[in-house]
């Protein structure tokens, strides 16, 4: 994953890269570097989610794979272990969906405020 790709999917997300910075303990030219790189270092994706309180998983599209069980034959003793992760995997993904559509929603009653109180200033002028 390259740092274009991190960087808009936390802006597409609703994050600013300053308070990021700030909550990673890193000055925002320093993020800013970090997210100019070609290719960004797991660690460095792991410090992101974690300085916003998400998943690793957060980065990373959802190719169809990831919600599909394997279609190869499983041996008995590693199929409950797979099934395991997988179900991990996927109970991650809701959460972070989850946490999405909740950041959205706030973003739209945010948005609906400031359209409410425009309104109101146009009611007073008008």
């Amino acid at each position: 994953m390259n740092g274009k790709e991190v960087k808009e999917k936390l802006l597409n997300s609703g994050y600013k890269l300053k308070e990021i910075a700030e909550l990673m303990g890193e000055s925002p030219q320093s993020l800013q570097s970090l997210l100019n790189a070609k290719d960004i270092k797991t660690g460095t994706l792991e410090r992101i989610a974690e300085s916003i309180k998400r998943s690793v998983y957060f980065f990373y599209k959802e190719p169809v794979s990831e919600f599909v069980i394997p279609n190869r034959p499983l041996e008995d003793e590693n199929k409950v272990e797979q099934l395991e992760k997988h179900i991990k995997t996927l109970e991650n993904t809701i959460k972070d969906k989850e946490e999405i559509i909740q950041m959205k929603n706030e973003k739209i009653a945010y948005l609906e405020s400031i359209i409410e109180s425009l309104g109101s200033i146009n009611k007073q002028t008008g």
